[in-house]
C-alpha cells in the first residue's frame, strides 16, 4: 500500500513537471507594496514583468544590501529619482534598486557590486552596463547620451542636486 501511494505520487509529480505546472522556486524578497515616495525596490518575483516585459526604459542598481560600497550609489539613485519626479520625466525612465543577495534572477549575471544596468524600451534583451564612478553628474550625462528625450542636463533642479550629491565625501 505504501509503495503504491509513493509510486502514484511520483508519477503525478513527473506528469506535472512535464506539463510545467510545478511552480519554479525563486529566491526572492516579497513583492513590495506601492511605496511611490522613495526609490522603488525590485525583487526577483517582479523582475521579468517590470524590467523585461514593460515598455519602459528602466535603470536598475544591483547591490548587496546596505553594504558600504552600495550606500553611496543608493543615495545617488534616490537623488536621481527625486530629480525625475520634479522634472516630470518619470515617464521616460523608471528607477529601481535590487538587493541581489536576497533575490536571484536566473537569466541575470552580476559579477560585482554595485552594478548599474539600463534596459532600453526597445532593447530589453541587451541591457547597457554603466561603467565608472556612480556619481549623479556622471550618471545623468550617461543617461542623456543614451536616452536623448530624457535631457536631464537642461533641468534647473539638477544643478543644485548635483552640488548637494557631490558635496558628500564618500564616493564609489
Amino acid at each position: 500500500m505504501c509503495i503504491r501511494d509513493s509510486s502514484k505520487t511520483i508519477n503525478t509529480f513527473l506528469k506535472e513537471h512535464r506539463e510545467q505546472r510545478i511552480p519554479k522556486m525563486t529566491k526572492s524578497e516579497p513583492i513590495p507594496q506601492g511605496d511611490e515616495s522613495s526609490l522603488r525596490k525590485l525583487v526577483a518575483l517582479n523582475f521579468e514583468n517590470i524590467v523585461l516585459k514593460a515598455r519602459d526604459n528602466v535603470i536598475v542598481l544591483f547591490c548587496s544590501g546596505e553594504d558600504h560600497p552600495c550606500k553611496r550609489p543608493l543615495q545617488v539613485f534616490r537623488d536621481l529619482d527625486g530629480i525625475l519626479r520634479k522634472s516630470n520625466k518619470k515617464d521616460v525612465l523608471r528607477i529601481f534598486s535590487m538587493d541581489i543577495s536576497l533575490n536571484e534572477v536566473p537569466s541575470l549575471s552580476i559579477e560585482s557590486f554595485p552594478d548599474v544596468r539600463l534596459y532600453l524600451r526597445n532593447y530589453k534583451n541587451r541591457p547597457k552596463k554603466y561603467s565608472g564612478r556612480i556619481r549623479l553628474d556622471r550618471l545623468v550625462e550617461w543617461l542623456d547620451s543614451v536616452i536623448p528625450e530624457l535631457s536631464l542636463s537642461n533641468d534647473g533642479n539638477l544643478k543644485a542636486a548635483i552640488e548637494a550629491s557631490n558635496s558628500q565625501k564618500t564616493e564609489l
